[in-house]
């Protein structure tokens, strides 16, 4: 018997979540980089979602994703098009390769000066689905939403 595994994204905000299909940027709203939810965050601390390695900490740190050890990529993206704001408001907590568990601050942001010039809709992303052959369910509790592999 196959039993699939379900893996618990937490939310990396507090705030209200909304579907992707509302965001005002293509890449995102058509799942470009993968499937996921977007949060208005209404603080300035991004937070691990899930246990495992910060593989890439974009150097404008607008951008942070976590690798889960079953390898799922979790993109979480502060923000719309703020790697425009070349790194002006964001504070790097973590460097690529550094082990992270659920809820470890990565990134603080300074929240109303974002604000005023971008979007602070943020995209939560899995941006390997596909090659994992995985899918995204509702989650229940604190989770964002499930990856089931």
């Amino acid at each position: 018997m196959f039993f699939k595994k379900k893996i618990q994204v937490l939310n990396p905000f507090e705030g209200e979540v909304v579907s992707l299909d509302t965001l005002p940027d293509p890449v995102f709203a058509q799942r470009m980089m993968g499937d996921g939810v977007a949060v208005l965050p209404v603080n300035n601390r991004c937070i691990s979602p899930a246990d495992g390695t910060v593989v890439t900490v974009f150097p404008t740190r607008h951008a942070v994703v976590v690798r889960t050890k079953e390898d799922i990529e979790v993109l979480v993206h502060i923000g719309l098009d703020t790697v425009s704001l070349k790194g002006e408001g964001f504070e790097n907590h973590v460097q690529p390769g550094q082990k992270v568990k659920a809820g470890d601050l990565l990134i603080t942001f300074d929240r109303e000066a974002i604000a005023q010039k971008k979007s602070l809709l943020s995209p939560v992303i899995i941006t390997n689905l596909d090659e994992k052959k995985a899918r995204i369910e509702t989650a229940r509790g604190r989770g964002l939403f499930e990856v089931v592999i």
